[in-house]
């Protein structure tokens, strides 16, 4: 990989990061904190969606759509800056 080109990643999941803790969601978190130099953009599948995620966003997410039967919404990371 070049290192001048930026890197995009589209996570999915179903049921599980960032709405709820452990497992999955303890992988996925450690990914995307491991790789703070991707962009990330995260599609969450869930039965019922929380009101908000269970785990805070890094500030270099660009958006995470959370997907319920009743909604579809996006959330936005706090910060927009990369740290």
């Amino acid at each position: 990989m070049s290192g001048n080109k930026p890197i995009t990643v589209l996570l999915a999941s179903e049921g599980t990061y960032p709405f709820y803790h452990g497992g999955v969601s303890t992988w996925c978190d450690q990914l995307v904190r491991g790789l703070s130099h991707v962009t990330w953009h995260l599609v969450t599948v869930v039965g019922t969606e929380p009101a908000r995620p269970a785990l805070p966003l890094p500030p270099y997410f660009q958006a995470n759509t959370g997907c319920s039967r009743s909604t579809t919404r996006v959330l936005r990371p706090a910060s927009t800056s990369r740290n």
